[in-house]
């Protein structure tokens, strides 16, 4: 989910009640008493990136974000400067030991257009080399990998009445790319084309930026998952928010 107006936000996601909650281009939560509930990492000027965990406890994860991968610097093109935009590429990891399944890692994508137009080969090096990170030093097995990746499969199809065409394919490549990690397409189970997940301020186009994938065990125990497409999700933010229920 994509928060932008706190605290009307917060109202409304403690209203559905999850277990954890990965939140994208959300304000901090300074002045808060959830400080010891959220795991936060700063992506660019007021917007972090956090996973909220209101019952459980849970282990934050170090993460390439905090290591220091940078988004490349501005050309002012009437000055001829450059200008340090010190944002981060937006990866947010932690582990919930207490499932039936055992340890589940949870990574909360934000896919940060500041890297643009080279966000889909940034972004899949990222994912590629956290996941092999996680498998390697933390034995991971189980796996659920969601957020704003601010791209759609689509962008890849000259066809389509939009302005976001990627020539090669890139895309496509950059999702294909997580099911071969061994995941899977959560919102392909229940819509098998596409759903909107955005609403762009300047265009109808219906967007699915807004992703979910999971590891084979996880999948299987994939209950339920939606969209949540109203007025009140609407006046919160331009994202629809991802439910998805796992018997875990």
């Amino acid at each position: 989910m994509n928060r932008r107006k706190p605290p009307k936000s917060w109202k409304f996601l403690d209203s559905l009640n999850p277990d954890i909650a990965m939140l994208q281009e959300a304000a901090g939560t300074e002045g808060m008493n959830i400080v010891n509930l959220v795991h936060e990492v700063h992506i660019k000027k007021r917007n972090k990136n956090l996973i909220y965990v209101p019952e459980k406890s849970f282990k934050p994860v170090s993460t390439l974000a905090e290591s220091g991968i940078r988004s490349p610097n501005k050309l002012n093109k009437n000055t001829g400067k450059r200008t340090i935009r010190g944002t981060k590429m937006g990866i947010n990891v932690c582990q919930i030991d207490d499932t039936k399944l055992g340890v589940v890692f949870f990574v909360s994508v934000y896919g940060n257009l500041d890297f643009s137009p080279r966000l889909t080969i940034i972004l899949h090096y990222v994912i590629n080399k956290y996941i092999y990170e996680l498998r390697k030093e933390n034995a991971a097995k189980n796996i659920i990998i969601a957020g704003d990746f601010n791209m759609d499969r689509r962008m890849d199809n000259p066809e389509e009445n939009h302005s976001f065409f990627h020539q090669g394919k890139m895309v496509n490549f950059f999702f294909d790319s997580i099911l071969k990690l061994g995941f899977f397409d959560c919102l392909k189970s229940k819509y098998p084309d596409y759903i909107q997940t955005h609403k762009h301020s300047l265009s109808s186009y219906q967007w699915q930026i807004d992703h979910m994938f999971c590891t084979k065990e996880l999948y299987g125990e994939l209950k339920e998952i939606n969209i949540i497409n109203n007025n009140e999700t609407k006046e919160l933010s331009d994202h629809y928010p991802i439910v998805a229920d796992f018997s875990i």
